[in-house]
């Protein structure tokens, strides 16, 4: 062989060894920068196996909309496949939907790397995305894996991630209105995210026991259980038919328990005279507290936590769990303990002072009181508010 023609093929195999390297890195940062593509198609046929499952979701509008999934399971190579008809889905669906497999497989300990993975959605709404769909695909997925039936009268909002955790989603109270139009009867919501909802007083009294409790209320008059998860596997067994059917019957038990605005005795009838005095009553602006009589009202600034009991209590509304004015309110009210009237007295090193007056059978007690509590307190129980008129004109503004 001549030196010249071993020379041209050490050449060409430099070249060829080159073009490789560059082709090897081109795939290594390919996969590195650029996340695999997932494929949008039309929905699979002939498939092995199928769940159904509903999603509360929100619309464009901010409007409470219902959501079916279904998920179908055949023989394949690993595809996870999203199909939303005539919808706008946005990427965030298809990645969580991804999420929601390898929940699956992280959970259950069991591959569907031979398994095609579709998934099928029928929606009121224009555009679907976001995570809060991926809980109920995953459960959808793993009933058909452990041969569990999925109940047809609930629904399910909540995201997962790849371990299994159900996580928080937004809007749960549009979601659960959207539940209750579509006439279902449990919710299933990330753990602790049904405080979000209103809740409606229950009493269910059994010989000498009465039991006091608070139940989401929705839409308007009406009741719905919601039952919270915290793992993939609570959410399945949530889910399950028979788990559901246990659920809603024991929320039939349920009583609403409703109070007639309360009339009291006045003071007077009582042998107390408030003179200098004047009946009072309460605007807030964020945590700002106007004790207003006429055009004139009284400014004073409290915790966010203490304006907002304040408006829940003039408002009669328990929004999540009940609190220690709730609690007070619901002790007084069940032992007959009646509070006739609150006031506040004087201002004094920075703070106001006030008072309650408490009557049960003839006894009335005038208790010493943070205006604060005894405004919270008061307004859930309807009792009236008096100012002293000294505090009235030496704090008051006019704001007429």
């Amino acid at each position: 062989m001549k030196k010249r023609d071993t020379g041209k093929i050490v050449a060409d195999v430099c070249f060829i060894a080159g073009i490789l390297v560059i082709f090897s890195m081109g795939i290594l940062i390919g996969t590195k920068v650029f996340p695999e593509k997932i494929k949008e198609i039309v929905y699979l046929k002939g498939e092995e196996k199928e769940a159904k499952i509903n999603v509360p979701g929100v619309d464009q509008y901010g409007n409470g909309v219902m959501t079916e999934v279904t998920a179908a399971l055949k023989n394949g190579n690993g595809q996870v496949l999203v199909n939303v008809n005539n919808i706008l889905a946005g990427y965030e669906l298809q990645m969580f939907a991804r999420n929601a497999i390898h929940a699956v497989e992280n959970i259950t300990g069991k591959s569907l790397k031979k398994y095609d993975v579709s998934f099928s959605m029928k929606t009121g709404a224009g555009i679907v995305d976001g995570g809060s769909a991926s809980a109920a695909m995953a459960v959808a997925v793993m009933s058909m894996q452990e041969g569990v039936e999925l109940s047809k009268d609930a629904a399910m909002s909540g995201a997962v991630d790849e371990s299994g955790k159900i996580l928080p989603v937004g809007l749960v109270g549009k979601k659960a209105e959207a539940a209750k139009m579509a006439n279902l009867s449990l919710l299933v919501v990330p753990a602790g995210q049904g405080g979000q909802i209103e809740q409606a007083k229950t009493e269910n009294c059994k010989e000498n026991l009465c039991e006091i409790s608070y139940t989401p209320l929705i839409g308007g008059s009406s009741l719905i259980p919601i039952k919270e998860v915290s793992t993939l596997r609570e959410a399945l067994n949530a889910m399950s038919k028979t788990e559901v059917e246990k659920t809603i019957a024991e929320s039939m038990n349920i009583v609403r328990y409703d109070t007639a605005k309360r009339k009291y005795k006045s003071l007077s009838e009582l042998g107390v005279k408030l003179e200098g005095y004047s009946a009072a009553e309460v605007v807030l602006s964020g945590t700002n507290i106007f004790i207003k009589v006429d055009c004139k009202a009284v400014p004073a600034v409290t915790t966010r936590e203490q304006a907002d009991s304040i408006v829940k209590g003039i408002y009669h509304k328990i929004i999540g769990r009940p609190t220690v004015h709730d609690t007070m309110a619901d002790l007084l009210d069940a032992f007959g303990i009646e509070i006739i009237a609150s006031a506040i007295d004087s201002y004094d090193a920075g703070y106001f002072k006030g008072r309650m007056f408490a009557l049960k059978d003839d006894k009335l007690v005038s208790i010493d009181a943070k205006p604060s509590d005894a405004v919270a307190i008061g307004a859930r129980l309807d009792s009236p508010l008096y100012v002293n008129n000294k505090v009235l004109a030496e704090k008051g503004v006019n704001v007429c």
